[in-house]
């Protein structure tokens, strides 16, 4: 939790966390409803192949990021954001920007004592 108040993710007062939490959990879902169920749309086709092109060379030798959830996470994620940022659009290694935020986030969940590496 200490990691998302210091990205600025979630505010430091305790009160508003939760509700924070929830309103930027609704902000992405409706991302994905907004912008990536375009994933497949002509104009969108370039995009989506480089993703896709880049998604299995994220950490290849550590088996988190080669399991199919994962992959599918960062699929959306990339394409969201690159939907949402057009001027720069997709490039290739972006991927690797996200992967700390990622374990930042997945070890919340899974917890610390799972060796990723």
């Amino acid at each position: 939790m200490a990691s998302r108040r210091v990205q600025g993710y979630l505010p430091a007062n305790a009160e508003r966390r939760e509700s924070t939490l929830q309103r930027k959990r609704q902000e992405y879902f409706g991302f994905i409803e907004q912008y990536y169920d375009s994933r497949n749309d002509e104009h969108h086709q370039d995009t989506y192949r480089q993703i896709h092109i880049d998604i299995p060379r994220t950490n290849p030798l550590i088996p988190l990021f080669q399991q199919a959830s994962v992959q599918e996470i960062f699929e959306r994620i990339l394409f969201i954001w690159a939907i949402r940022h057009p001027a720069s659009g997709y490039v290739q290694g972006i991927n690797d920007l996200v992967t700390p935020f990622f374990v930042v986030y997945v070890f919340e969940y899974i917890g610390k004592s799972i060796n990723l590496l």
